[in-house]
């Protein structure tokens, strides 16, 4: 009878160890153990679902992950290198890359969707349209550049014809008479002039947090790795006056 007490007060006693060794960070506040970072005075914030790789790996989502270099903040994409991040908009879970000059050797013909694709990313993609002309196109009013992201492509155009790209809806009628319409069917990621400065915006999607940081932010909380439950949850503890029973919602649950 002692033995057998003896063995379970044994048990017990490492039960408790073994669960304080698994939990571990699992009791601290995941925003004390994981805070916004950034590569840089006045960087972009990084924060869950993506961590800096200098960070703990379970500060972030699988995948989510950027790098620094000086005061930049990159995104490693296995076809086209590292690139430097322009935004992370985590409403709408985009993040946007700046692409090296799309100009350059012609990289606008090189652009595909499926080359930017990953297992965690895809592109924003969209038709455009490629004018020739035989003559310079002065765009006239601001409002026809802004409305249809008409610009220049100069890798294309030489001393006697000019290229242009513009939205695939623009009407036919506002084209100069030396101008035509070489191709509409062209689909590039980027939206408007975006691809012309090089900028391409990624939509990152896991099903590990489907849509309950995006929702999350939308809603005004912030997003964080919830340990105890291990799956990502909502947090608005950080704001006042909210009362304690509604401050976390965890994925699945309406905000």
């Amino acid at each position: 009878m002692a033995v057998s007490g003896l063995l379970s007060a044994i048990f017990l006693l490492l039960f408790q160890v073994r669960s304080k060794m698994t939990l571990g960070h699992k009791e601290e506040d995941f925003f004390t153990a994981c805070p916004p970072s950034n590569c840089g005075k006045g960087g972009l914030d990084v924060r869950y679902p993506f961590r800096v790789e200098s960070s703990p790996s379970h500060c972030g989502a699988p995948g989510l992950v950027l790098s620094c270099w000086g005061n930049e903040t990159l995104l490693s994409l296995p076809d086209w290198g590292s690139h430097k991040v322009i935004d992370i908009d985590y409403i709408e879970s985009f993040i946007t890359i700046r692409l090296e000059d799309p100009w350059s050797g012609c990289q606008l013909q090189n652009f595909s969707s499926a080359s930017l694709t990953t297992t965690v990313y895809k592109p924003l993609v969209a038709s455009a349209s490629l004018v020739n002309c035989s003559k310079a196109w002065n765009y006239g009013s601001r409002t026809l550049r802004e409305a249809y992201d008409v610009g220049p492509v100069s890798c294309l155009s030489s001393a006697d014809h000019f290229v242009y790209l513009a939205e695939v809806d623009m009407p036919v009628v506002l084209l100069p008479s030396d101008c035509v319409v070489v191709s509409n069917n062209l689909v590039i990621p980027g939206w408007g002039t975006s691809v012309q400065r090089g900028e391409v915006m990624l939509q990152w999607d896991l099903p590990e947090i489907g849509d309950t940081c995006s929702d999350c932010e939308g809603a005004g909380g912030r997003c964080k790795f919830d340990w105890t439950i291990n799956q990502a949850s909502c947090s608005f503890s950080e704001q006042p006056g909210l009362d304690s029973s509604n401050k976390n919602h965890t994925a699945g649950e309406s905000l």
